[in-house]
């Protein structure tokens, strides 16, 4: 019951899913960390603002770039019921990430659940799981994106930037393993 299945072979498809499967979660890392998630831009003095999940930074001497970060208090009225259900699923689908990382990894090599259907079924299940959590956080995030822009410059616009773009890869990369992982 507790032994590996003896004939188990890693197939292509699953070691490729591997290699996804970590490229999208140090994607989604580095999204969720970093504080570029939203730019606010103005037309006559560039960059003026820039913030992430976990503190924004603002350009204390407007267009001379001397930006000073802080991190987002919970009782800030900028921090919203939506912007904190997005740290939240964004945080769970990192986790989960995580969690798959070691699981798919406990699958392919020798251990008691090496070649297990129902530890597959659990890796496809939190591929899709993680990535739609990262999705529909990104979704919401564009939706109400200009929410975040510089308040003291009524001209500038909120553009989204790379972090986003890389914590929306981490999500698209989750759901792919799970084909890959599905298929394999």
């Amino acid at each position: 019951m507790g032994r590996p299945e003896e004939d188990f072979e890693v197939t292509n498809l699953t070691k490729i899913a591997t290699v996804v499967l970590i490229i999208s979660t140090l994607c989604q890392l580095i999204g969720f960390a970093s504080s570029h998630w939203v730019i606010s831009v103005s037309a006559e003095y560039g960059i003026i603002e820039y913030s992430g999940l976990w503190e924004k930074c603002a350009d204390l001497s407007i267009g001379y770039h001397n930006y000073e970060c802080e991190g987002f208090v919970w009782e800030d009225f900028q921090v919203s019921h939506w912007f904190r259900t997005i740290q939240t699923m964004e945080s769970m689908g990192f986790v989960g990430l995580l969690a798959t990382v070691v699981l798919i990894g406990l699958y392919m090599f020798r251990t008691p659940i090496q070649g297990k259907k129902s530890v597959k079924r659990l890796i496809i299940t939190l591929c899709v799981l993680c990535g739609t959590l990262i999705i529909v956080s990104c979704i919401v995030f564009a939706s109400l994106k200009q929410t975040l822009r510089a308040r003291h410059m009524p001209g500038s616009t909120a553009e989204l930037s790379w972090s986003f773009a890389l914590s929306l890869l981490g999500g698209i990369g989750s759901i792919a393993t799970s084909f890959l992982v599905c298929f394999g």
